[in-house]
């Protein structure tokens, strides 16, 4: 064999073995990809390996059996609540009807996996997937096991908000005061929100009240140099002739800050101050020294007239000026009659009536101006007048007066007191004075000779008291 002949053997040679080469490759590729192939089709109605939907492996499951399989998962499980990490209650799924459907959302994820990447996701397991919201539990269940749970068990501490507090002669901030009490809404939301995720572990130590103000909070440190301007205010009352200084410590205890109103006056403590004050230079309801025309000095008390400091309505007013920064120096509002600013009470000018002398006087200015004999209440029959001192609220002439089975035409009235009592002409009196009360007497009303009761109408002015003994 010549040079040639064996160069072409040679070539040959060297051509098959290549050939082979390639047509094995050719042929474990074609296997291969109908392998690989054969296997992602597989998966067209499954899922993808490395694939999971909360904690649960569906690898290779239909969408029905992953279905099946967390319907039984979750509906089965017991859902654990904690606090701190220490159990508070188990909620069984049985227990409270768990139940869901999760096709849809299996239906969604199975159309949107790549059935090519099977094998990359069995490698990576990249295929995890949170566990929709949705799952269903019986309301009625649940709240019967909620309710059973006494969630503030045990020793609490509330939270404190942080507040402006006095130490010693200035105000300070007190910082915030985190508890461990448990905000029951609050717990009541989460352990549903879990539940609706399929968490089996609850825990619920972020449930507790919290502070609503806390100390560096902007108002409150404004607040702070707020108040500490405002302590030095002084409050002066005048009060029916007394000058009255409201004590220091007195008004650093009404100082206070809240979130709504920030610095202000405690209103229960002024109003608690103002009706001390009231209790002690009021004069309604209270007896009185009274001189009278017959019997000298006399103790008379009941009746309507007379003066309280209007609590209320005070302590706003009081508040509204206290917080311009400046001292004070006020009259306190009054409801009622006969303030006067030196403490008289019912002064010069005045009706009096003597029921056991049937008589009746009108004094003005301290002179005695008219008097007159009188008729009054029968309390044989119940109608005794009232004593006490009362005024005249009101003067009306040419009415009727109306009571049970009486309907009575006056010319002149007045009356004194809330019941019906009153002064008033009685044409009908054949005379007055003496004891025709006893027999004669009024449903309660002063009967006055027509003569005199025009003259004292024309005289006195709405306000005048009336001394009835």
């Amino acid at each position: 064999m010549n040079i040639k002949e064996r160069l072409n053997s040679i070539g040959n040679g060297t051509i098959s073995k290549k050939k082979k080469t390639i047509i094995g490759i050719s042929v474990a590729s074609v296997f291969l990809i109908g392998l690989y192939s054969g296997i992602s089709l597989s998966y067209s109605d499954k899922f993808i390996p490395g694939t999971s939907v909360g904690q649960e492996d569906v690898s290779g499951k239909t969408v029905e059996e992953a279905n099946e399989a967390l319907q039984k998962i979750y509906g089965s499980k017991d859902y654990v609540v904690k606090e701190n990490d220490q159990e508070v209650a188990v909620f069984s799924g049985s227990e409270i009807g768990m139940e869901s459907d999760f096709t849809s959302y299996l239906e969604e994820v199975n159309e949107s996996q790549n059935k090519w990447s099977w094998i990359t996701s069995r490698i990576s397991k990249s295929e995890k997937k949170e566990l929709p919201e949705g799952i269903a539990f019986d309301e009625d269940k649940y709240r019967a096991k909620f309710n059973e749970v006494e969630f503030n068990k045990g020793e609490r501490k509330p939270s404190e908000d942080a507040r402006v507090e006095l130490s010693g002669s200035e105000f300070v901030i007190v910082k915030e005061v985190y508890g461990n009490t448990l905000d029951v809404e609050k717990v009541d939301a989460k352990i549903q929100d879990e539940l609706k995720r399929g968490n089996a572990s609850i825990e619920i130590s972020d449930c507790y009240i919290q502070p609503a103000l806390k100390s560096d909070d902007p108002g409150l440190v404004a607040g702070l140099e707020r108040i500490n301007e405002l302590k030095d205010v002084n409050v002066t009352y005048t009060l029916s002739g007394n000058r009255i200084e409201v004590p220091k410590e007195k008004i650093l205890s009404w100082l206070t800050y809240d979130l709504e109103d920030g610095v202000t006056l405690d209103q229960d403590l002024v109003k608690a101050y103002l009706s001390e004050l009231s209790s002690e230079y009021s004069t309604l309801e209270k007896a009185r020294s009274f001189n009278s025309t017959l019997k000298g000095n006399i103790s008379i008390g009941g009746g309507v007239y007379g003066w309280v400091i209007a609590v209320n309505s005070e302590a706003e007013a009081l508040t509204e000026e206290f917080l311009k920064g400046q001292d004070i120096e006020r009259r306190p509002k009054i409801s009622g009659t006969g303030y006067y600013s030196d403490g008289t009470d019912i002064g010069d000018t005045y009706i009096e009536v003597d029921l056991s002398a049937q008589h009746m006087w009108l004094y003005k200015n301290g002179q005695l101006a008219i008097e007159t004999a009188i008729v009054s209440g029968n309390p044989n029959k119940g109608h005794a007048t009232p004593r006490g001192v009362f005024y005249v609220w009101k003067k009306e002439r040419n009415r009727t007066l109306r009571g049970e089975n009486y309907a009575t035409p006056v010319s002149y009235w007045m009356p004194i007191d809330w019941t019906g009592v009153g002064i008033h002409d009685a044409n009908w009196q054949s005379s007055f004075g003496g004891d025709a009360f006893l027999t004669r007497g009024s449903h309660g009303c002063i009967n006055t000779p027509m003569n005199i009761v025009s003259q004292i109408y024309n005289t006195v002015e709405v306000g005048i008291p009336v001394i009835v003994h």
